[in-house]
């Protein structure tokens, strides 16, 4: 990958800096609801995991009863990248975003549990969802009857960027831990577990990445293993000695693989925590942090200075942290909030400085009995400064729920806290919605942040232009992603368009965070919006790194002067023809003031980015003046002048480039015609072409709209173009 394209992003933590940001730099600065494009009619509870790419998802997690959409993902920029659809049908897919049952990667990409009922058993897979397409599924056997597949369990994204969960099953057969490739789905290892997982709390995370590879644990007993799912050169077991009638109720793990659990005592501590073990890969073990007195453990957080975070729940919730050798560094009361007391729950997470941040609801006193959500950081010292809550929303008189939807985790990304929150029922008429809390000096949560920042580094990639962008005429089996075929919206985006083409490429590094070329866009239009889309560059940020775009087509009506040279009956397209004579004319006269509006605009959404590279990509040939097996439906003239506007359309965006001037040189035009184009040799005359024709006898029947534009191999062959120039 080109190096001034590839950014370093290394992180330096110091003890001073980590004491620094956790008094002073957690700040307060504003909130706001993201406006979904639709209302979101669920019940809750609606979990967020945020991307390493700055995109978030909020995902569902309930039951079968609605119809809506069950999983949408954002980009930086707002625009819904991924909508999964969810059926009320129960021998349809349903796609489960429960914690525990799904992972965000760092690409963009969120993998979750789906199911659907077969002759009334359970059939289960974990997905991989990323702009809007389902990139694969995989599905693991455990039982011999009943409901056959596995359960995917404490899904989670390893620091190779391969995907890992544990698979349980519902019958007696050992549940299995299993390996995915991300790329593909398929299984890289599959291990019989010991111990009976499927009856765990979920959100307990049993399994866990670490920088050495894999923490499991399997009953009582700590494992650990590499990637490739062997334990060679891995620690070596280790199992947790428990007393009679103690068990194990929290766990957390770190990125050094020290592993923390919460035991519940026996005498006068049933059920309820009286000491912290642990366990680390070099082989150390012990319970320094001994409590003294009983607590009602519900979540434990692993600390990046090797300590813990206690959250007690109960009557008088408390917020404990102790230091890695054990001593209490503070213990705070969280059982009133601003006059509101009865704090219901109250939940803890932390980044990767060491900076916390606490959610809590809490019933407000009095005649109305509101119940409101409370969101506060949590000093060095255990300060608490409030940050934001939902009282602005109340309606005096009124007794009202304002619901914290996501439950143990929340999403947490640079300098922003995403909470989603519904009124009372959470229904179409009081949808959740996702409030983007900023807090200067937050990262993403720990330990995740370390796993996903060990990762290879991939650009942020934003597709632009037009229908030779967006893949009209590949609509593929599955047809146009959601949302792009509607009566309102003929955008046209291809699965198989040349940008999630790249985006797939596992040698190029892309990470496709916006895909908003649209069929029929002009350079205006690509500015100002068309089929109720906003524009296309709302999509660029100081964050994009590679822009791709076809654009000035739709201009010259290059798509009508492409159908005239095929179809027959509509008078041809030769020199001299009124079609030829047009497209010429607005190719020399009109074009080139265009284009420069429209590279000025990129240029001013991109100021101040000054290591985006934006490749301009031309047209190829579709007919060619030099075939004579077309002469018969094409003839010579008409081939001529088809190469002839071709030339004229590349080389009008080619000096535009130049024009530009772009003192960055962010800008590069890249040339389908030349002889060692992929396109070389399969214009609509080749032996092989790559261009839809005009097929009027093909069934079924071809839309016209696909006329003249890129077949499947036609999109394959832009992807090896621009590869070879952005690799």
């Amino acid at each position: 990958m080109n190096q001034n394209l590839a950014r370093k992003r290394v992180a330096l933590l110091s003890i001073f800096g980590l004491v620094v940001s956790l008094m002073f730099m957690l700040t307060a600065q504003s909130a706001s609801a993201i406006t979904w494009p639709q209302p979101i009619a669920d019940t809750y509870p609606h979990q967020v995991y945020t991307h390493g790419d700055g995109s978030v998802t909020l995902a569902e997690c309930a039951s079968q009863s609605y119809t809506n959409k069950t999983v949408r993902t954002l980009n930086p920029a707002g625009d819904v990248t991924n909508n999964v659809a969810k059926s009320t049908a129960s021998d349809q897919w349903q796609t489960s975003g429960c914690e525990g049952k799904a992972a965000a990667a760092k690409d963009g990409t969120f993998y979750a549990q789906r199911y659907k009922y077969t002759a009334g058993y359970q059939d289960i897979e974990l997905a991989a969802y990323k702009n809007n397409v389902v990139l694969w599924s995989a599905a693991v056997q455990i039982c011999s009857s009943g409901s056959l597949t596995g359960d995917p369990r404490w899904v989670t994204v390893g620091t190779d960027g391969d995907i890992y969960a544990v698979m349980a099953g519902q019958c007696a057969s050992p549940d299995k831990l299993v390996g995915f490739s991300a790329s593909d789905g398929s299984i890289k290892f599959s291990i019989s577990l010991n111990n009976d997982v499927y009856n765990q709390p979920y959100y307990w995370p049993l399994l866990n990445v670490y920088s050495g590879g894999l923490t499991m644990l399997d009953g009582t007993t700590l494992r650990y293993f590499n990637y490739d799912g062997s334990t060679a050169g891995a620690p070596a077991d280790y199992a947790f000695s428990l007393a009679g009638g103690e068990s194990v109720v929290a766990t957390a793990v770190g990125s050094s693989g020290r592993m923390y659990v919460a035991i519940s005592g026996t005498t006068g501590c049933s059920a309820k925590t009286d000491r912290i073990a642990y366990h680390d890969p070099s082989g150390t073990s012990g319970s320094t942090n001994v409590l003294n007195e009983c607590v009602s453990t519900s979540v434990l957080r692993a600390m990046p200075d090797g300590g813990i975070l206690i959250q007690e729940q109960g009557e008088y919730p408390r917020i404990l942290r102790y230091s890695s050798t054990g001593v209490l560094v503070y213990s705070t009361a969280l059982w009133s909030v601003s006059g509101y007391g009865n704090v219901w729950v109250a939940w803890p997470q932390v980044d990767a400085k060491g900076n916390v941040v606490i959610v809590r609801s809490a019933q407000e006193g009095g005649s109305d009995y509101d119940r409101h959500t409370f969101v506060s950081t949590v000093s060095f010292t255990g300060a608490l400064t409030p940050v934001f809550d939902t009282t602005a929303f109340d309606t005096p008189d009124t007794t009202e729920v304002f619901r914290y939807t996501s439950g143990e985790r929340f999403g947490m990304a640079s300098g922003i806290f995403y909470l989603p929150i519904c009124k009372d029922t959470c229904s179409i008429a009081n949808p959740v919605k996702l409030y983007k809390i900023s807090i200067t000096g937050l990262t993403m949560d720990y330990p995740r942040s370390d796993a996903l920042s060990a990762q290879t580094v991939e650009l942020n990639y934003v597709a632009l232009g037009d229908s030779f962008s967006s893949g009209e005429g590949v609509p593929g089996t599955l047809g146009f992603i959601d949302g792009t075929d509607t009566s309102t919206d003929q955008c046209h985006r291809s699965r198989d368009a040349y940008p999630m083409l790249l985006d797939r490429d596992s040698s190029l590094n892309l990470n496709l965070q916006s895909f908003r070329a649209c069929s029929g866009a002009t350079t205006q239009s690509m500015i100002q919006g068309m089929n109720t889309e906003n524009g296309q560059l709302d999509s660029l940020s100081q964050d994009t790194e590679v822009v791709t775009l076809t654009i000035g087509g739709n201009d010259v009506d290059f798509g009508n002067f492409v159908a005239a040279c095929l179809v027959p009956g509509t008078g041809g397209c030769a020199e001299g023809t009124q079609v030829y004579d047009s497209t010429m004319y607005a190719i020399d006269n009109l074009l080139p003031s265009l284009l420069a509006d429209a590279y000025g605009a990129i240029q001013t959404e991109l100021d101040g980015n000054y290591d985006v590279k934006v490749y301009v990509v031309g047209y190829p040939y579709v007919v060619r003046g030099h075939a004579a097996q077309c002469e018969l439906t094409i003839g010579t003239d008409e081939q001529q002048a088809a190469e002839a506007i071709t030339v004229a359309l590349n080389q009008a965006i080619a000096d535009a480039v130049v024009t530009l001037g772009d003192q960055n040189n962010r800008f590069t035009y890249i040339d389908p015609l030349l002889s060692t184009s992929p396109f070389e040799g399969h214009d609509w005359c080749g032996m092989s072409p790559y261009f839809n024709g005009y097929e009027p006898l093909s069934y079924p029947s071809q839309p016209e709209v696909y006329i003249g534009h890129p077949n499947s191999e036609g999109q394959n062959a832009y992807e090896r173009l621009i590869a070879t120039v952005i690799s």
